[in-house]
C-alpha cells in the first residue's frame, strides 16, 4: 500500500480506523509533491569526525533493502556521551543521500511524551488528517501506516534508554507494541542500556557496541575551532585526551569552553588536575549545541548523573558496585574484588547493568 492509499483510508474514517488493507479505493496524494518524508530534527553536523568503521557497519545493516525477509532492527549501544545520537544522525543523512526514495523518520524516546510527539510528526508528514484528533491513538495510527505502505523507510528511535518502556507492563501498553513491521522498513535504536536490546530481541549481529574514539579521531575533534596559540605542545593535548578518556561529549565540552574563553589546552588540563572541585565545575558547565533536544542538558557531568540515577533505580546492586569501584583504578578491575553477594545471578545482572 502506498502513502497515497493510506491517506484515503485514514482520512475518511473516524477513530478507530479499520484494517487499512481492507479498503478497495484510494485517493491520490493531496496537494504535495511525491517526495520522501524527512522528520530528522537536526541539521547535519559539519564537524562530525571519524567513526568510518561504525558508519560502514550501519550502512550495511540499516537500509530497508538490507534484508528482504524481515523488518530489521539494529541498535547503537554505549555510554552516555559516547556519540550515539551523532552517529545515528550522520547515518540518517548518508541513507538519504544513497537511497533517494527512502523515507527517514526520527523519534526521541526520552519519555512517553517525546515518543508520541515524534509519532505525531510522522503522521503529519504522511498527511494523516485524523492525526490531530484528540481521541485518535497516534501511535497506533502511525504503526499501521508504516506497517502497510509500500514505500521504503528508516525509523530512528533515539535515546531509548528506559528499558521499562519496551518491556511487559500492567500499567500501560509497552512502546514495543507500537513498533511497525514492514519488509520494506528498518528501525535503528540508540540506547545506553544493554537491556533495551534484549527486550527488543535484536540479533547480536545487529548490535553495535560503541566505545571511545580513537586517538586520531579524538585529536581531530578537539582541534576543531581552536586557534594555533591554544594548541600548545603535543604532550598536553595527548594528556588532556587521556584525561577525558577520548569521550566525544567531554571533548566537545572542553573544546567549546576553550573556544569561549581562549584558554590553552595546557591551562585547561592544569585546571582539571588542580582539584576535584575544579574538575566537577568544568564538567558541569553547559554549552551551546544545535544537535541536542531543547529539554535536555548536555554537560558530561549531567549525562553521567542521569546514567547513574537510572542504574540506581533499576539495579541497586549495580549502583553499589559502581560506588565501590570508584575507589579503585579505572581499568581491568578483577571481579573477585567486588563485595560478595549471596546470589550469583544478581551479581551477573549487576555487572551487566553497570557496563553502560
Amino acid at each position: 500500500m502506498s502513502i497515497e492509499q493510506f491517506h484515503h483510508v485514514t482520512n475518511n474514517y473516524t477513530y478507530p480506523p479499520p484494517h487499512i488493507g481492507s479498503h478497495p479505493t484510494f485517493d491520490p496524494h493531496r496537494d504535495r509533491p511525491r517526495t520522501p518524508c524527512w522528520t530528522v530534527p537536526f541539521g547535519r553536523n559539519k564537524d562530525f569526525v571519524g567513526r568510518e568503521t561504525i558508519l560502514g557497519q550501519l550502512l550495511d545493516m540499516i537500509p530497508p533493502n538490507a534484508d528482504e525477509d524481515d523488518c530489521q532492527r539494529a541498535v547503537i549501544s554505549g555510554l552516555g556521551g559516547i556519540g550515539k545520537t551523532q552517529i545515528a544522525l550522520e547515518a540518517a543523512f548518508l541513507v538519504r543521500n544513497r537511497y533517494r526514495d527512502c523515507h527517514v523518520f526520527w523519534v526521541p524516546a526520552i519519555n512517553i511524551t517525546t515518543f508520541e510527539n515524534g509519532y505525531r510528526e510522522i503522521g503529519r508528514e504522511l498527511n494523516i488528517q485524523i492525526i490531530e484528533n484528540d481521541k485518535a491513538d497516534i501511535k497506533l495510527l502511525v504503526k499501521a501506516a508504516l506497517s502497510q505502505i509500500s514505500d521504503s523507510w528508516l525509523l530512528i528511535i533515539d535515546n531509548a534508554d528506559d528499558a521499562s518502556f519496551f518491556g511487559e507492563t500492567s500499567e500501560a501498553t509497552s512502546l514495543r507494541d507500537y513498533l511497525p513491521f514492514n519488509l520494506k522498513g528498518s528501525i535503528l535504536f540508540t540506547t545506553r542500556n544493554v537491556e533495551v536490546s534484549q527486550k527488543l530481541d535484536v540479533r547480536k549481529e545487529n548490535l553495535v557496541l560503541l566505545t571511545e574514539m580513537s586517538q586520531s579521531e579524538a585529536t581531530n575533534m578537539l582541534q576543531k575551532g581552536l586557534s594555533p596559540h591554544q594548541m600548545g605542545d603535543a604532550q598536553s593535548l595527548e594528556s588532556l585526551l587521556e584525561f577525558l578518556t577520548n569521550l566525544p561529549l567531554a571533548i566537545k565540552q572542553a573544546s567549546a569552553y576553550m573556544i569561549k574563553t581562549g584558554m590553552a589546552i595546557s591551562q585547561y588540563l592544569e585546571y582539571c588536575r588542580s582539584s576535584d572541585e575544579h574538575l566537577i565545575n568544568l564538567l558541569s558547565k553547559n554549552f551551546d549545541d544545535r544537535a541536542r533536544y531543547e529539554t535536555t542538558q548536555n554537560p558530561i557531568a549531567t549525562t553521567w548523573l542521569i546514567s547513574f540515577t537510572t542504574i540506581s533505580r533499576d539495579n541497586p546492586l549495580a549502583a553499589s558496585y559502581l560506588k565501590f569501584v570508584a575507589f579503585l583504578a579505572e581499568k581491568d578491575i578483577p571481579k573477585c574484588l567486588l563485595p560478595p553477594t549471596s546470589d550469583k545471578l544478581d551479581e551477573y545482572e549487576a555487572i551487566s547493568s553497570s557496563a553502560w
